[in-house]
């Protein structure tokens, strides 16, 4: 017998898009039965149109800075970092950038226990657009790692390792709400 398991980012996701495209709708949300799929994670089916989307998930580190800079736009309380990759195919449709953190409180920046996720979405063209500018400071080189800042009692987020253009890029339009 196999045992068959789902990495939580993307059961999370899963949920999501079950909520917003409902099977009373003629959606449905389905998952590879093997772990090493290639370029897709999640596939989102329409029943009526016969149309498919292929979703790729990837998952933050994220980092918390309790001393942030208020004043300063390009300090944030959240730092969530992603390993660079690859969009070379076209089996991709959207990519979901799954960023979990903690909650603080704004006041205290005591920790709760409760988590908090901000998933931001991109389709194919505007991931490889933004690869293909995520650089290295000295020497411009491609960044081993991409990354976002925002604050706590703050709905934007924006674009910062490897992001060397000032201002800092925003991608609160992209964040799936």
């Amino acid at each position: 017998m196999n045992t068959f398991s789902i990495e939580y980012p993307e059961y999370h996701i899963a949920g999501l898009l079950q909520n917003d495209f409902p099977k009373a709708d003629n959606y449905s949300v389905s998952i590879p039965m093997s772990r090493q799929q290639k370029y897709y994670d999640l596939l989102l089916h329409n029943a009526d149109n016969r149309n498919c989307v292929t979703i790729q998930v990837k998952s933050s580190r994220t980092y918390v800075k309790t001393d942030a800079d208020d004043t300063d736009i390009s300090d944030f309380n959240y730092y969530a970092w992603l390993n660079n990759f690859k969009t070379t195919n076209d089996f991709t449709d959207y990519y979901f950038l799954f960023i979990s953190y903690p909650k603080f409180d704004p006041e205290t920046f005591r920790p709760k226990t409760a988590f908090r996720t901000k998933i931001l979405v991109f389709n194919r063209a505007e991931m490889t657009g933004i690869l293909s500018r995520v650089k290295t400071k000295k020497k411009g080189n491609p960044e081993k790692f991409l990354g976002f800042g925002f604050n706590i009692d703050d709905n934007r987020i924006f674009g910062t390792r490897g992001f060397l253009d000032p201002p800092l890029p925003e991608f609160t339009d992209n964040l799936y709400e």
